[in-house]
């Protein structure tokens, strides 16, 4: 019997993301198939007893190449899922660099928005620290199991790291097929809405909110609904602001994942106009309930929805636009539901993660 260590970063359960979700469904998935697994959020934990360590996204690595020396140092074989995208185009995104986290590059945002994207990808250009601590986990690792092939191939390219390929099993991200309609009702604010457009995800600009009202601006027969706690609070400004002047717009608050469903069976269409996606949870499980769902060209798009959704270009109004249209009018299509269940579970993903196990394991022995 296998007995795995997860470690990610220290806020993991506390401020939930698509890390977290990744983590405990394969915790889950991997337990009823007889592996013993413990999370230990610690820098330094105690090791003894486990066979290996399971080390979840590099993009906190200065949290997470802690964990990962750690482990090495007392010789434990480590995994990685590294949940990795490039943010190159991060910084010639003008919702992403005025509403920037720091107060320096949004004063300078409100004279020339371009101005701080200059300085931003110069810096980059010369690498970070960050990017060299990335470097540093997938040399460490003893396997990588990235979410799509496509995600190995954006880390063999990001790092100069071909090597990248030889030691990595790709291992999907998945849902958990709902054994029955969902029955939770709707807040009071829904009441009367046969089908509205969707998104469902934290408030930020990556996120792409703002873009989606923007491109049904003037389209307000349309409903649009937002699920989702506020992660950038002078963002959620703008975008109540420009909802108010719109109007048919409806923010929830984040609601427990067991009640989530409901939305997803009223919503006609799923839109996710995101900078960063490893490909959307939320879309997997918006496709599941059978909305029709609108992606971003940024992710492993052909892997994971191949012809079943409708893709957007997340900085452009026009191509969100054509995409949303597109989708709403369209007859729902099940076939991303299909595809999904028959390939993208938790179940499967556990399957393969324990076969990678097994493959570290193996070579420890030989």
């Amino acid at each position: 019997m296998i007995k795995v260590l997860f470690q990610n970063r220290s806020d993991a359960l506390s401020a939930w993301g698509g890390d977290t979700t990744q983590m405990m469904q394969t915790k889950a998935a991997l337990q009823k198939m007889g592996v013993i697994v413990d999370v230990c959020l610690d820098v330094v934990s105690d090791l003894s007893g486990y066979d290996l360590v399971h080390i979840f996204n590099i993009q906190t690595s200065k949290h997470g190449l802690q964990q990962m020396l750690n482990t090495r140092s007392r010789g434990v074989p480590v995994v990685l899922s590294p949940i990795y995208w490039h943010n190159r185009h991060f910084y010639r995104n003008e919702d992403f660099i005025r509403y920037h986290a720091s107060d320096g590059v949004r004063q300078l945002a409100r004279i020339w928005w371009r101005l701080p994207a200059f300085f931003l990808m110069l810096n980059r250009s010369f690498g970070t620290k960050a990017e060299r601590r990335h470097r540093r986990m997938l040399e460490a690792a003893d396997l990588l199991l990235p979410n799509s092939i496509t995600e190995a191939e954006v880390l063999a390219c990001e790092f100069d790291a071909p090597w990248v390929r030889a030691k990595s099993l790709a291992v999907p991200n998945g849902i958990l097929p709902a054994e029955a309609p969902a029955t939770t009702a709707l807040p009071g604010e829904l009441a009367g809405l046969t089908e509205f457009v969707l998104e469902v995800g934290r408030i930020e600009p990556i996120k792409g909110q703002l873009k989606l009202i923007e491109s049904l601006y003037d389209r307000p027969e349309i409903p649009i609904v937002f699920v989702g706690r506020t992660g950038c609070v002078p963002y959620f400004a703008r975008c109540r602001e420009l909802a108010a002047r719109r109007g048919n717009v409806r923010f929830i608050p984040a609601v427990p994942h067991e009640q989530i469903g409901a939305f997803y069976q009223r919503a006609k269409a799923h839109v996710l106009p995101s900078l960063r996606e490893s490909p959307g949870l939320v879309t997997l499980e918006a496709a599941v309930h059978g909305a029709n769902c609108v992606v971003s060209i940024h992710g492993p798009i052909m892997e994971y929805f191949g012809s079943d959704a409708w893709i957007c270009d997340p900085a452009d109004v026009i191509s969100v636009r054509d995409a949303v249209l597109a989708a709403w009018y369209a007859p729902r299509n099940m076939m991303l539901r299909d595809r999904i269940l028959k390939k993208f579970t938790w179940d499967e993903a556990a399957r393969l993660t324990l076969e990678g196990y097994h493959r570290v394991l193996s070579q420890r022995i030989t």
